[in-house]
């Protein structure tokens, strides 16, 4: 921070006290702004957890009394998932529309 005056000379003890102050309060701000921005960055990355997390529970309840498939190794589907490079909540999305073929289920 650049202190100027309008008068040749030093600054008087209770404006530079002034001036540390302000940039004590400035530098709060900015470090409040920074946590500020982390979290909120955080706070969207749960969101889009918990929503993946939904869906996947819901595609488990779709395929599961269906086509009475164990959760405890991956599925044709989940493997037709990962080999085709499609995104693991493109999976569940596809189960619960119905757009997933029912092979890929069954094999």
């Amino acid at each position: 921070m650049n202190l100027f005056h309008a008068r040749p000379g030093p600054i008087a003890e209770t404006q530079l006290a002034a001036a540390q102050a302000l940039a004590n309060a400035a530098v709060m701000a900015l470090t409040q702004r920074r946590k500020y921005e982390t979290v909120r960055q955080e706070n969207g990355q749960m969101r889009q957890a918990l929503s993946s997390h939904v869906v996947i529970e819901q595609a488990k309840a779709c395929s599961r009394p269906a086509y009475r498939s164990p959760w405890t190794r991956p599925s044709p589907a989940a493997r037709h998932a990962r080999s085709s490079q499609q995104k693991i909540n493109a999976l569940p999305a596809q189960i619960t529309e119905g757009y997933l073929p029912v092979e890929l289920l069954t094999q």
